[in-house]
This record gives C-alpha cells, structure tokens and sequence, in this order.
C-alpha cells in the first residue's frame, strides 16, 4: 500500500450533507466517545448555499452527530485575519463555553481563512481536531491541506503560525454552484504550482484549462482527486507562496490571494527558466493555461506593485537578479 504523505484522510465527496456516509465515518474516526462537534463556517458559504442549515440539521440528525450549539459564523476573506483577532476569538469563545475537550472536534466549513481562523482556535482551546471542508476551488486544491493556520500581524501575511494538521479533508464540489465569478477564475493558481513541478502532470493541467474555464465542475472533481493524490504520494515545495504573500502585503491585502498565487508563479518561472532549472516550453503551457482559466487578472492590475520590484525579494536572497529580471519581463509587457 502506497504511503499517504499526508496523514491523514483526504477525499472527494459527492453530497456531503445529503446521501453519503463520508462525513459521518469521518467524524466517527476523530472523535472520542460522547464527542461533539463545533461548526465553524464563514459568512460567503453560508449566505450563498441555499438550504444548507436545513440540508445541516438533517444530516446530523439521521447520522446522531452531536453539535456543541449553534454554529459560529465568521466573515470569511483575508480581512478576516488580519485586521483583529475578533473572528479567532468568536470560535475560541464558543469552544470554552461549550467545555470543547480532546475528544471534541471543530468541523470547518469554508474557504482557506477559516482553516486558520478554526486551527488558530483549536490550538488555544488544547489542540482540538479540525476536520476541514473546503467550499472555493483555492481551497479545495491548496489551503485544505496546509500543514498550519496563520494569521497576519502588522502588515505581514501569515506572520505568526501554529502548527495544524487537519484530522481529515473532505472535498464536496457541490458547494462551487455558489462562488462568484471572481472567485472561480482565481482558484488554479495552486494547481499550477504543482503543475510547474511536474511534466506529467503539467500536461493534464494544459488539457483541463479549457474546462475549468467552462465551470466544468465534473472535470474540477476530477483534478481535485488527482491533487489529493500527488500530495499523498510527494512532499509539497510551496514555490510561489513567499512571493505571493509579499505582493499581498505591499498591496495592503487588496490583491486576491488567488491572483497574487499565479503572478508569483510567473514570476517563479521566469527566475527558474533563466537559472535553466525550467524549460521556457514548459512556463510558456502553463502561462497559455492560466490565461485560458481567466487567472491572470492580477498581473494587468499589479503593474505598480511590479514597478517595486527592489522591495519585493529580500536583499540578501538567492538569485536574486534573475528574478527582479523576470518582473522586469512582466512590467515591459504589461507596458505595451
């Protein structure tokens, strides 16, 4: 049997709250006897997921799965994480007045923020589980599996961490019906990191652009799949996450992490190709392959982030030059 890398069960799911056993059985397995359940869910999934209380209350009630109480709702988006600790506080708050415990668990339900919002959380309340249900195609393929919650402090992104492995992912690709365009278009950019370490897999990425631009929610439940798989079977090499997260910062978090990801990533490539440990064929697909999925609004809109390109990459780091050659690359094509 192959080695899970990840440690931990990592699934794709049809009707997570409707026909299938997955969530139950998960549960099941984290939690300890007479152990409850605190829902956590950020405000985009909740408002835009008709019924979902109902489709909630249904299911936990046919499977017997006690809830600590109402669910917390907390805005969801970078904002959340940076701007107070109010969002930490209200998970926080509602786990010690419902005495969470170790056999307890914290089920998450949203986008990439509330993983750190809820494993933040769970950290100060004793290390309580998190199971993570991603609801945005970013964090279905990215922020589901990161290895710790973060949150950002003044004006860094992510600048202080707890480790925080998830008791398990569950992917239902249902919940996408409800994001917003936007939202769509930037939700490959991890996709694409992955896609730029691998040849194999950088051709599947290629063949499936055209269908990620179509909403073509069967094919992404396909690609979900296939990403759970490589990050069982390899470690994960995060190439274009420094890069993206000082662009978020320099633009005081008015740029998308899911568009500062695929600008990062050009840029990734751009310094990788000229250090010839990338092939210009190979960044030229998967540049052709973000601009099919509409992922690239963040480098027509950065130009002026680009042009602070000595503020950028650290002074001291390595190859440096060739990646302020790369943005130099992008700022003479986005000046054209």
């Amino acid at each position: 049997m192959r080695r899970n890398l990840l440690k931990y069960r990592a699934e794709v799911v049809k009707g997570v709250f409707g026909e299938s056993d997955a969530l139950a059985e998960t549960l099941a397995e984290t939690l300890g006897e007479g152990g409850r359940v605190l829902l956590a869910a950020d405000t985009n999934v909740v408002s835009h997921t008709n019924g979902l209380g109902a489709m909630i209350g249904r299911y936990v009630t046919a499977h017997d799965i006690k809830l600590t109480g109402r669910p917390v709702v907390v805005q969801g988006g970078e904002k959340a994480k940076h701007e107070d600790l109010a969002n930490v506080f209200a998970i926080v708050d509602a786990g010690v007045k419902a005495h969470l415990g170790a056999g307890d668990c914290i089920l998450a339900l949203g986008g990439g923020t509330m993983f750190d919002l809820a494993g933040w959380a769970a950290a100060q309340l004793g290390g309580v589980k998190v199971v993570r249900m991603p609801t945005t195609p970013a964090a279905m393929t990215g922020a589901a599996f990161s290895d710790n919650a973060a949150i950002d402090r003044c004006g860094h992104k992510d600048a202080v961490k707890v480790e925080s492995l998830p008791a398990a992912v569950l992917v239902d690709v249902d919940f996408l019906g409800t994001v917003l365009e936007g939202v769509w278009r930037a939700g490959v950019g991890e996709i694409a990191c992955l896609a730029a370490q691998d040849d194999k897999f950088r051709a599947e990425f290629v063949d499936f652009a055209p269908r990620y631009a179509r909403r073509d929610y069967d094919a992404f439940a396909k690609m979900v799949a296939r990403v759970i798989e490589l990050r069982q079977s390899r470690r994960d090499e995060r190439i274009a996450e420094p890069i993206a997260a000082r662009l978020e910062e320099m633009s005081s978090f008015r740029l998308p992490h899911g568009y500062a990801i695929p600008l990062a990533l050009l840029i990734e490539m751009g310094a990788r190709t000229a250090k010839g440990e990338m092939s210009a064929e190979a960044a030229k697909e998967i540049r052709a392959a973000l601009e099919t999925c509409g992922s690239l609004e963040g480098l027509y809109h950065s130009h002026h982030l680009l042009l602070r390109r000595e503020a950028l990459f650290d002074a001291k780091m390595e190859g440096r030059e060739h990646y302020i050659a790369a943005v130099d690359a992008l700022l003479a094509e986005t000046s054209r």
